[in-house]
């Protein structure tokens, strides 16, 4: 097997994502999770798109309630109950985020959680649903700077890494795409 990048050498390592060839000039200076450039350039799209999309459905969620309740008249001041009602959407999104993260994807907890506090079968769903709302919105009170900050610094940290691949990708003269 030859280096998908320099065909004229042996290859010493495979990509763990698309079990091409690396010679030993491009495995010992690609360390990224044992992946080639390509498979590294393209998980690096994938993180940015899912960090951008996070920050972008937070966003979406805290106008659309901050849109309904200034246009339905609530609130005092229409600036102060968009910028609260804004908030309380990112708290919502985030909060939700937060959870399935601790819990690792179990979301849902807070759904078992409500239905195992009433006793009333017909309630149960809409319990269940209402609790979940309730703990993502106060979890997310609290954890929704955070969240948002760290997703901001995973976006610089992934600009700066694929700034790195592309170095390393020229300084070595790979012939790949």
């Amino acid at each position: 097997m030859r280096c998908m990048y320099h065909p004229d050498s042996p290859a010493q390592a495979l990509c763990q994502t698309c079990q091409k060839g690396l010679c030993a000039r491009c495995a010992t200076a690609y360390k990224v999770d044992g992946c080639c450039p390509d498979c590294h350039v393209t998980l690096i799209r994938e993180l940015r798109s899912t960090a951008i999309g996070g920050l972008i459905k937070g966003c979406v969620l805290g106008l659309v309630l901050a849109m309904l309740t200034v246009l339905n008249g609530h609130g005092g001041g229409r600036i102060g109950s968009f910028v609260v009602f804004f908030y309380v959407g990112l708290a919502l999104y985030w909060g939700r985020h937060t959870l399935q993260r601790l819990t690792k994807r179990w979301g849902g907890v807070a759904l078992l959680v409500g239905a195992a506090l009433t006793s009333e079968p017909g309630l149960w769903a809409f319990a269940g649903a209402l609790f979940g709302v309730f703990l993502w919105g106060l979890i997310g009170f609290f954890s929704a700077p955070v969240e948002i900050c760290l997703a901001i610094l995973r976006l610089v940290h992934l600009k700066e890494v694929d700034a790195q691949v592309r170095i390393t990708r020229s300084q070595l003269g790979t012939v790949g795409s």
